[in-house]
């Protein structure tokens, strides 16, 4: 029995992230998000893991479309913070309540710091009829001194991968896509569901 994965609801009101993803999969598969189909999407990010939250996400799209959906849940971990904003990175700055940006304050909490090793890690879940798996991808790097660039969002102009000298807001889109964590997790899961579909 060939499982129907030609088109994937994305739990995420994030239409960068939508777009990013859609890219990544070249024109294979058709991506939609909740509120495409009409669905109100909210969820709380209650999970003390990444994992944790993409489940949430993935299982709540499925229960309210019907349809294979798949979520993700991204974090940054920097070494000299103990891991923060791990996995909080979205809502870094309103939880530590800094009336700034997510950016302004990670580079105010480094700013007399020399170690800023750091590394992004994503996870995406899948859920179907049958169950659902999980798919991790990770990106090590280092702090900027201050923001650079204009491409991509959140913490993108701050982070520099490891191998590169510019942040991943100014690589363009198509190297970011070749490296990023979330490239990462979306090949394996690509790969996860042309394997599955083979049986």
């Amino acid at each position: 029995m060939k499982h129907d994965f030609n088109t994937l609801i994305f739990a995420s009101g994030n239409a960068h992230k939508a777009e990013e993803v859609q890219a990544a999969f070249e024109g294979q598969v058709s991506i939609a998000l909740p509120k495409d189909l009409g669905y109100a999407f909210d969820v709380a990010e209650t999970g003390m893991t990444l994992q944790e939250n993409a489940i949430l996400k993935a299982e709540e799209a499925w229960q309210l479309t019907g349809k294979p959906s798949f979520a993700d849940d991204t974090g940054l971990f920097c070494e000299a913070l103990n891991g923060l904003p791990g996995v909080h990175t979205a809502r870094f700055a309103a939880i530590q309540g800094y009336s700034g940006s997510n950016n302004e304050l990670l580079l105010d909490r480094l700013s007399h710091n020399e170690q800023r090793d750091a590394f992004f890690e994503s996870v995406f879940c899948l859920r179907w009829e049958q169950g659902r798996v999980c798919f991790q991808g990770v990106l090590p790097g280092t702090i900027a001194l201050e923001q650079a660039g204009n491409g991509g969002f959140g913490y993108d102009p701050v982070f520099i991968p490891q191998g590169f000298s510019k942040t991943l807001a100014e690589l363009p889109l198509r190297v970011k896509l070749l490296i990023s964590h979330r490239s990462q997790a979306l090949r394996s899961m690509q790969a996860w569901i042309a394997a599955f579909q083979s049986l």
